[in-house]
C-alpha cells in the first residue's frame, strides 16, 4: 500500500515538474514572440560597425533577429546623413535608391529608431550633438510618434586610437548623447560598457581589425543587451524610469493629426522678452504661433527641468493665454477671441501645456495620449 502512495506521489511530482517546465517554455516562447513583434517594428540607423550587426543578424539562426530592419552604411554620421542626396553621397539604399533616412524611415512605417551614430563624427567638429538633434527632429516630423533609441558609441582597440578616434573622446560624446536622450525623453542604450575592456577601450577579443569593428562574438553582446533593453521596453520597466517625450515630438504628432494654420516656432529669445518666461526652468519646449497675426492659433508645450517649477510655469502659460486673447481683442476678432479666451491651461507631472484653437479638444486629447503612452 505505501509502496502505491509512493508511487502515486512520484508521479504526481512528475507530472507537476512537466507542468511548470511547460509553463517556463511557454512563457519564454511568449516573451520571444514579443520580442520579435517588437523588432518587426523597429530600423537601425548606422554606420559600418553596424553594417557588421546586420551581416551577423541576416546570418542568425533565431528568426527573430532577421526581423530587425536596417538602414546602414559605411561612414555614414550625423552630419553626412543631413547631406542632400548626390551622386557622392553615401546614404542608405531603400528599395534600390538613396534617400535621406527620415524619408526611408517613413516609407518603412517604423515604430521605433535605433540610431547607432558617432564614430565618423568625431573628426569633423564638436557638435556632433547639434546634428543628432536636428536628425531626430527630422526623423519624428515624418513619421510623427515614432520612439528614439541612441546607441552608444562602441569603443576602439587601444593601440588603434588616432586623431580624434580616441576612447576619451567616445566617452565624452557618450556622456553628452545621454544627457541630450534624457532631455528628449529618447531611449539610450549603452552598448560601450559591456564591450569595454574595463580600462576605457574596445576588448580585444570583440575587436576584428585592431581599430574599430567588432568580431561576431561582440554581436553576441550586441545582442544580449539589446533583447535586454526590449524586454524592458514591452514591460514598460525601462529601469523604473517613466516615459517623458519630448515637446518637439508630442507637437508633431499634433500637427500630423489635426489641421492646423501654417505656425512659426519661437525660440528663448522670444518666451523670456515677450512673456517673462525663464528657459533655465524648462529643459525643453515648444512655443508654435500662428503666422497670421490675427490669428490666435498657439500650441505652447513645456517640461521643467524640476517639478517644483511646475506650478509657477502654470501662471506664466496661464498669462500667455491672457495675452493672445487682448491680442485678438485689441484686433477686433471676436471669434479669435472667444477661442483665446476659453482656453484652459493643463498639466501632467513636468510638462505643461496650452492649446488655443479650433481644435482644441482634439489636440488636448492627442498631448494626453502622447504623455500616457508607454
Amino acid at each position: 500500500m505505501k509502496k502505491k502512495k509512493w508511487a502515486v506521489l512520484g508521479a504526481l511530482v512528475a507530472a507537476g515538474v512537466l507542468v511548470v517546465l511547460l509553463a517556463v517554455r511557454l512563457a519564454g516562447i511568449t516573451e520571444a514572440q514579443k520580442a520579435e513583434a517588437y523588432l518587426k517594428n523597429c530600423i537601425m540607423v548606422g554606420d559600418s560597425v553596424t553594417v557588421g550587426f546586420q551581416n551577423y543578424c541576416a546570418k542568425s539562426d533565431q528568426d527573430m533577429w532577421k526581423q530587425l530592419r536596417f538602414l546602414a552604411s559605411v561612414s555614414l554620421s550625423v552630419h553626412n546623413a543631413l547631406w542632400p542626396v548626390s551622386e557622392k553621397s553615401i546614404h542608405p539604399l531603400y528599395q534600390g535608391e538613396q534617400r535621406p533616412v527620415w524619408e526611408s524611415i517613413s516609407m518603412m512605417g517604423a515604430k521605433d529608431v535605433f540610431i547607432s551614430l558617432g564614430l565618423n563624427d568625431l573628426n569633423i567638429m564638436d557638435d556632433t550633438c547639434v546634428y543628432y538633434q536636428e536628425l531626430a527632429d527630422k526623423i519624428q516630423t515624418w513619421s510623427p510618434g515614432i520612439r528614439i533609441h541612441v546607441i552608444s558609441v562602441t569603443y576602439v582597440l587601444k593601440e588603434g586610437e588616432k586623431n580624434e578616434v580616441r576612447n576619451v573622446n567616445i566617452q565624452e560624446l557618450n556622456e553628452k548623447l545621454k544627457v541630450l536622450a534624457d532631455r528628449n525623453g529618447w531611449g539610450f542604450l549603452d552598448l560601450a560598457s559591456p564591450l569595454s575592456d574595463g580600462e576605457g577601450g574596445l576588448r580585444e577579443e570583440y575587436c576584428s581589425d585592431g581599430y574599430v569593428h567588432q568580431t561576431a562574438q561582440a554581436y553576441e553582446v550586441w545582442e544580449e543587451v539589446l533583447y535586454a533593453y526590449i524586454k524592458e521596453q514591452i514591460t514598460g520597466n525601462s529601469r523604473g524610469k517613466t516615459r517623458e517625450p519630448a515637446p518637439e515630438a508630442i507637437y508633431q504628432a499634433v500637427r500630423a493629426a489635426v489641421e492646423l494654420p501654417p505656425m512659426t516656432e519661437k525660440d528663448d529669445a522670444f518666451i523670456r522678452d515677450y512673456y517673462g518666461i525663464d528657459p533655465d526652468l524648462l529643459d525643453s519646449y515648444v512655443l508654435a504661433l500662428a503666422e497670421d497675426p490675427v490669428l490666435a492659433e498657439t500650441i505652447f508645450i513645456m517640461r521643467a527641468k524640476d517639478p517644483k517649477d511646475v506650478e509657477a510655469l502654470l501662471d506664466a502659460a496661464g498669462a500667455v493665454g491672457k495675452q493672445k486673447a487682448a491680442e485678438m481683442r485689441n484686433y477686433e476678432v471676436p471669434e479669435q477671441y472667444q477661442i483665446a479666451a476659453e482656453s484652459e491651461v493643463r498639466t501632467k507631472g513636468r510638462y505643461v501645456y496650452l492649446v488655443i484653437s479650433q481644435a482644441a479638444e482634439d489636440a488636448e486629447e492627442i498631448i494626453e495620449e502622447e504623455l500616457e503612452r508607454p
